[in-house]
């Protein structure tokens, strides 16, 4: 059988080749930690690998990044804060303090999730039914035989998308109220303008009728007043002037006259004449009456 050949990397890096038995021994130091991969090629079959991970016993360490370092809940749910921590020896948990006080896990309101890893320990923060005073800092800490370290986790609060959703839906339909009112406001007073034009559009037109109708009915005076003069001046049915027997019109004469009893003239106004007419009563037959 054909001997396997052997290559070591390390920390993924398969341009370097640190070792080519099958045991590789290496001092601990802060260069030297990391994952370490064996290459195994036998002529003839596939090559295979395994990997291993080198650690260094000294105090634990957070994994701290932008993102564990402020953590957001949403008030009247359960909010979780985690913090990751890498450690070797691995401690048995994590302290978790707010307010400088620490979390009492073993109330209803709070509850503490502890995972461990091979080289660390995650451990969760649960807080139940958040209130308002529950935002804020917390501190969370980690300690083994060699060391601790700790990490300030700020809390947040998230506002609710519901909550978000409802007060944008209220802006769109009061906006959309609000033009819609406006609308049938400008139509309202499109209308009521068609229906009632402008006082002094009317009133050129009331004072354009009124002068029409006078003019009509100046010459319908005009008319009847030259009617009138010609009839007065007229001789009666035994061919006397009325106007040289005293009968005399002041005004043009519209209306009619007969002879009374006493024979004397009487006039007679015409129903809804503009003027009056006023006639000295002499006799419009025969002679004066002389006086007594």
């Amino acid at each position: 059988n054909p001997s396997p050949s052997y290559r070591w990397f390390r920390n993924g890096d398969t341009t370097t080749v640190i070792g080519y038995s099958s045991n590789l021994t290496v001092f601990i130091s802060e260069s030297t930690i990391g994952t370490y991969t064996c290459h195994v090629a036998v002529k003839g079959y596939q090559e295979i690998q395994e990997s291993a991970q080198v650690y260094r016993k000294g105090p634990p360490k957070i994994l701290k990044s932008p993102e564990s370092s402020v953590q957001y809940g949403s008030l009247g749910e359960t909010a979780q804060l985690v913090c990751d921590s890498f450690a070797m020896p691995v401690p048995e948990t994590m302290v978790w303090k707010y307010n400088d006080y620490p979390v009492n896990s073993k109330t209803e309101h709070y509850q503490v999730l502890t995972q461990r890893k091979k080289a660390g320990v995650v451990s969760t923060l649960v807080i139940k039914d958040s209130v308002t005073s529950d935002f804020g800092s917390y501190n969370c800490s980690v300690k083994n035989a060699y060391g601790e370290d700790f990490q300030i986790v700020e809390l947040q609060r998230r506002e609710d998308s519901s909550l978000l959703l409802v007060v944008l839906v209220g802006v769109v339909s009061g906006a959309i109220l609000i033009l819609a009112t406006l609308l049938v406001f400008l139509h309202w007073r499109r209308l009521r303008h068609k229906s009632y034009p402008d006082p002094g559009v009317v009133k050129t037109k009331q004072t354009d009728s009124n002068e029409f109708d006078s003019e009509a009915e100046y010459s319908s005076d005009q008319e009847d007043w030259q009617n009138g003069t010609q009839s007065t001046e007229k001789t009666d049915s035994n061919g006397s002037n009325p106007s040289k027997n005293g009968f005399h019109s002041s005004t043009p004469f519209n209306g009619s006259y007969q002879q009374n009893g006493n024979g004397h003239a009487e006039t007679q106004k015409p129903l809804g004449s503009p003027m009056h007419t006023y006639l000295r009563p002499n006799v419009l037959q025969g002679t004066p009456e002389r006086p007594s």
